[in-house]
């Protein structure tokens, strides 16, 4: 039987690695912060003419 300590959230090395990750994952990624009113809420359709890559 496992105890708790053996799970790899006790691992320093292993959850080291993961966060490296996640750091790595959010440094490449691009961030945008929406300014909506309620028309977006009555009319979600909308957003996609201010997304960029609308097709």
């Amino acid at each position: 039987m496992k105890s708790c300590c053996d799970s790899i959230f006790f691992n320093r090395q292993v959850v080291d690695e993961h966060l490296n990750v996640l750091k790595r994952l959010v440094l490449q990624t691009d961030c945008y912060q929406l300014f909506a009113g309620r028309d977006l809420y009555d009319q979600p359709s909308e957003i996609l003419k201010l997304l960029p890559y609308n097709h």
